[in-house]
């Protein structure tokens, strides 16, 4: 059986790798784990601790826990219900519009930030 290691903080959030639309750049945000299989995962446990304190190094408050869970099928971990923390709103796109250039600029409200 397959181990994956994951990383969760103390408020239960998981970290979740996602990618910028228009810079095609990887970002790291705490997700409630309600889609698996976007949430960081490796199967090596000095990877997780690295990523652990990279993801903690600019917020000294955060507490990250490197958790381990067992691998389903499909490569994605099974974790329990009692582990889940409750769901977070869905993010919300609004438009804004930039007072200076009047180029419209999107934003999402209701992710969980990187610090907490």
């Amino acid at each position: 059986m397959i181990t994956l290691y994951i990383l969760q903080n103390q408020h239960g959030y998981f970290l979740q790798k996602t990618i910028a639309d228009k810079t095609a750049k990887i970002r790291y945000v705490w997700s409630d784990g309600q889609e698996l299989n976007k949430i960081f995962r490796t199967i090596h446990k000095d990877e997780a601790i690295n990523m652990m304190f990279e993801s903690g190094f600019h917020n000294v408050e955060l507490r990250i826990n490197v958790r381990e869970y067992p691998a389903s099928g499909k490569g994605l971990p099974t974790i329990p219900a009692e582990d889940m923390p409750e769901p977070l709103p869905d993010p919300v796109i609004e438009t804004a519009e930039d007072e200076r250039s009047g180029a419209s600029a999107e934003t999402a409200i209701g992710e969980a930030p990187l610090s907490g």
